[in-house]
């Protein structure tokens, strides 16, 4: 576990791709668990997933959402990548 009197970004950064409109369970368990060892989450999801992000910033504020085009940016800030919880297979 990080230590207490550690800055988030000192306890690594995650960037999560995650969801879709049918599968929403997935990421939020994958993040929830994750900001219990992780400084900092960058999360991707689908535009369909707001319901799920506004429950999620109320029990995690550990995470900062992106949906906009800039996914190398804040892909090269990353320690880890989670990749896939909750996506369909098309």
């Amino acid at each position: 576990l990080p230590f207490k009197d550690s800055y988030k970004s000192q306890n690594g950064e995650l960037f999560v791709y995650a969801g879709s409109k049918q599968f929403h369970g997935a990421p939020f368990m994958a993040i929830k668990a994750a900001s219990k060892l992780i400084g900092s989450i960058f999360f991707y999801t689908n535009p369909e997933n707001r319901e799920l992000i506004e429950k999620m910033k109320l029990e995690i504020q550990e995470f900062i959402v992106r949906d906009d085009n800039h996914v190398e940016k804040y892909a090269e800030y990353a320690n880890a990548f989670l990749f896939g919880p909750g996506l369909e297979a098309n």
